[in-house]
């Protein structure tokens, strides 16, 4: 038995009797649920597919597959490596003690308000009972030459977001969840989490649009301490561009 071409979001199959009550020709379009649908011109097959592809290529574009961790990726240890699975950071056996942190350096020198999405697909786990058990979090880190951070040795100023601040926290240590950082809160140059104020990112960025990109990071680990800590990375999306990773 042979099965229909897949093509786009129906599959075509060729030499169907013509069927006069719904359209004609001998192309019939089916969809992913085995119903018939006809174009009202047999003719305009070739264009609903054409679109249909024009649509997947628009799609492709945006995705990108990462089977090595180089430029604009870097990591900041060996603690945190390619796998067949996505980016694993860890194990820690104290996450006080140690992490890692997965860097993107595809805006470095753009300024802070050029930053418009930034998601990542994620899960950690651990076998400590912690209260709250410190999820992965994310930075962007940034330069300004006139007003250097004194309180970092590199000058770098950061916008922290940290899943369990939010009003909803997110699901916890161990099922894969999607955390939409843009969407939530930001903390300014608050990496150890001090209960300073969280903004809106868009709040940050106008008062702080026109410092410049160093990187963006996603961490694991580094955090209060007391259990032990992994994380696994499947996919970053940064400005709409989806970046999944395994080798």
């Amino acid at each position: 038995m042979s099965f229909p071409e897949l093509t786009g979001q129906y599959m075509v199959v060729p030499d169907v009797p013509w069927d006069p009550t719904r359209g004609g020709g001998r192309i019939a379009l089916f969809d992913t649920e085995g119903r018939p649908y006809l174009p009202a011109e047999a003719s305009k097959v070739d264009e609903y597919v054409a679109q249909a592809l024009d649509r997947w290529a628009a799609l492709g574009k945006k995705m990108t597959f990462v089977s090595d961790i180089s430029s604009p990726w870097e990591v900041s240890n060996g603690t945190v490596v390619m796998t067949p699975d996505g980016v694993m950071f860890g194990p820690y056996p104290d996450s006080g003690q140690g992490g890692g942190t997965l860097r993107f350096h595809g805006l470095d020198g753009q300024p802070f308000s050029a930053v418009k999405n930034f998601a990542v697909h994620i899960r950690y786990m651990t076998s400590g009972s912690a209260n709250p058990i410190v999820s992965p979090y994310l930075r962007i880190l940034l330069t300004d030459a006139s007003h250097p951070n004194p309180d970092d040795s590199s000058g770098e100023w950061s916008a922290i977001h940290n899943p369990h601040t939010q009003k909803f926290p997110g699901l916890g240590p161990g099922p894969f969840q999607e955390f939409v950082a843009t969407a939530g809160t930001w903390r300014w140059n608050d990496d150890a989490g001090s209960g300073t104020s969280e903004f809106a990112l868009s709040e940050l960025q106008t008062q702080y649009g026109d410092y410049l990109i160093s990187k963006l990071a996603v961490t694991v680990g580094w955090t209060q301490g007391g259990y032990d800590l992994s994380g696994l990375l499947r996919w970053v999306q940064i400005n709409g561009n989806r970046y999944t990773f395994g080798n």
